[in-house]
């Protein structure tokens, strides 16, 4: 009857979609992918409302430019330099969730660029040996695999594509003019008042002061 047609419905509907993640996880693994670690946070000169992030290829010379918005690029720094806040914030909420349901994420992988879009996926293992390919901002990728310590692996064809775009070295954790005169006491004061007003690269700032005492 109806039951029965809606049953065999929704059970091709299941293959169908099983099927699509195998191809997706088969296409994007078949790819030749590159370790990548963050060297730099900087205003975009290109966006006056965006920071350029450079990417550099761990153990080479290869490098990607991606250009993200304010609260995205304040969430990176937040989550390379370790930032404890006093709310979990977007991605530590992702993080909690990940860890409490005992799901593994393997690592993300950055594998498009189309239109001035790049393309990324977050790779999880639930654990009987099922990898799926989660689509994702590559922004909110980054943040994640930083939290988690996780890769974060680019495919190789990309780099070729931002040789074309300038790249900008100015680094966000440069130490700006004033803070090496500040006390410990002051520096702490500082970083506190940052991070209750969410200006958390100025606190990323302080804090990297902190570490070099």
């Amino acid at each position: 009857g109806a039951l029965a047609q809606l049953a065999r419905a929704l059970h091709w509907q299941c293959r169908g979609q099983r099927f699509e993640s195998v191809m997706l996880h088969k296409n994007l693994t078949m790819g030749s992918f590159v370790p990548i670690e963050i060297i730099s946070i900087a205003t975009s000169f290109s966006n006056r409302n965006g920071y350029s992030v450079v990417m550099k290829e761990i153990g080479g010379n290869k490098r990607l430019q991606m250009i993200v918005g304010v609260a995205e690029a304040q969430s990176i720094v937040v989550s390379m330099e370790k930032i404890i806040t006093s709310r979990p914030m977007t991605h530590h909420f992702l993080e909690n969730i990940i860890s409490e349901y005992s799901i593994s994420l393997k690592n993300i992988l950055i594998h498009k660029y189309e239109e001035g879009v790049y393309f990324a996926n977050a790779m999880f293992d639930d654990g009987f040996g099922n990898v799926k390919a989660i689509d994702c901002r590559p922004s909110d990728a980054i943040c994640i695999a930083l939290r988690m310590d996780k890769p974060i692996l680019v495919e190789d064809s990309l780099f070729e594509l931002s040789n074309e775009k300038p790249i900008i070295n100015s680094s966000y954790n440069s130490s700006p003019k004033g803070y090496e005169n500040l006390s410990i006491t002051q520096l702490q004061l500082l970083l506190t008042k940052a991070l209750e007003s969410e200006d958390f690269e100025t606190a990323s700032l302080i804090q990297e002061e902190i570490k070099k005492r």
